[in-house]
């Protein structure tokens, strides 16, 4: 859906939002594939950097699931997805305190 939304044909900032929104509300269900991984870095990026402190402490469980998960897999693009898993516990984690 962000890639349609992000189109050059499309380009709607409505769509755009509530994409992107969705990826940060599935943090470990929608970031755990390599569907995401594919996403070009400057689209995961922006995902990555969103914040939504209503859900702090359900992103941060997210967070804990989705390492439990990738403990299981092995494809190559694991690795890139816990780094970035690690990156928004971070934030979180500053969030919260």
């Amino acid at each position: 859906m962000l890639e349609f939304a992000v189109s050059e044909d499309i380009k709607n900032a409505h769509l755009d939002w509530g994409a992107r929104r969705a990826l940060v509300r599935l943090f470990w269900e929608g970031w755990c594939t390599s569907e995401f991984v594919s996403l070009p870095q400057k689209t995961r990026q922006s995902v990555e950097g969103r914040r939504e402190e209503d859900y702090a402490v359900e992103l941060l469980f997210a967070a804990e699931h989705s390492m439990t998960k990738l403990n299981l897999v092995i494809d190559a693009w694991v690795d890139m997805v816990r780094e970035m898993i690690l990156t928004g516990r971070k934030g979180i984690d500053e969030m919260l305190c």
